[in-house]
């Protein structure tokens, strides 16, 4: 299935991916600094594989927008 969008259509999407992106890599620069407490340290590899995919995600925007 392929989908057509407008041009301010992907832009949006473009900005709310890189917005999940950046809180990505705040969280996971938390819970890498914060090893000690064991619900943070439970969590950690969940937000890591959250990061890999909002990364996959923009690159994926930037590369179909340039």
């Amino acid at each position: 299935m392929r989908f057509m969008f407008e041009e301010n259509e992907l832009k949006r999407y473009k900005n709310l991916a890189e917005e999940v992106y950046n809180m990505s890599v705040v969280v996971d620069f938390f819970c890498n600094q914060q090893q000690e407490y064991e619900h943070i340290a439970n969590i950690t590899p969940i937000i890591k594989q959250i990061r890999i995919c909002a990364d996959k995600l923009l690159a994926n925007f930037i590369n179909r927008m340039n």
